[in-house]
């Protein structure tokens, strides 16, 4: 089972104060300093998310998520008394996203990246992909694209960001027992999805405020097969 839930914040502004009242989780906000309104409502949107996919798709309540969910040593979340539970959440930009399921699962959506990418290329990234990016029409995009499957591999892994892993080359779709796989969601947009076991097709639910609000899913989805 393959789920994930996308919500596009556009002018989503006027939703912060409801969702504070909704669902609050003291570990997931804890010492956290909001210089903007967007990543205060990106975070609250993110906890609603998990509430709604919890709820919908593991039948787990509210209260007990709040007395379930903890944080890894490298700041990943999961509940501890559901070890079959998977989830992870990322956002850039407009986009929120929380993916679910029974494997171990990571996810990062990342806005395509401005800064220095060739300087961050070649310190982090493994022989075989400069090479393929030096190739490309479209290095920015490719390497955000590259990043995001980076990123996605080591959140599944539960290990956080080190130099071993990010030097790992995540072209092809497998690695090690991990499976990748790379969507854009938007021309300026990519996520990527890591499981460890085979990537079924994805149910995809794109959230409205009105969904968020009131806890319930949308009557249709995408499915979107890799």
């Amino acid at each position: 089972m393959f789920t994930e839930l996308l919500f596009e914040l556009d002018k989503s502004e006027i939703i912060i104060e409801p969702l504070r009242n909704l669902n609050n989780y003291p570990v997931l906000t804890k010492d956290r300093n909001y210089i903007y309104p967007l990543d205060e409502l990106r975070m609250l949107v993110g906890q609603r998310l998990i509430t709604i996919g919890l709820n919908n798709f593991f039948y787990i309540q509210q209260e007990v998520i709040q007395t379930n969910l903890v944080r890894d040593h490298f700041g990943k979340p999961f509940l501890k008394d559901y070890p079959d539970v998977n989830f992870n959440v990322s956002h850039s930009g407009v986009y929120v996203g929380c993916v679910f399921s029974t494997m171990r699962v990571g996810l990062d959506i990342q806005k395509v990246i401005k800064l220095d990418t060739a300087t961050l290329a070649d310190k982090f990234f493994a022989p075989e992909e400069k090479a393929y990016l030096q190739q490309s029409t479209a290095y920015k995009i490719e390497f955000t694209r590259l990043w995001t499957r980076k990123e996605a591999l080591c959140k599944a892994l539960g290990t956080g960001l080190n130099e071993t892993l990010l030097q790992m080359s995540v072209l092809n779709d497998l690695v090690d027992e991990h499976h990748l796989k790379s969507q854009q969601l938007a021309d300026s947009y990519w996520q990527s999805i890591c499981s460890k076991g085979v990537l079924q097709p994805i149910k995809l639910y794109k959230m409205s405020q009105s969904d968020l609000l009131s806890g319930k899913l949308p009557t249709t989805y995408n499915t979107v097969e890799y």
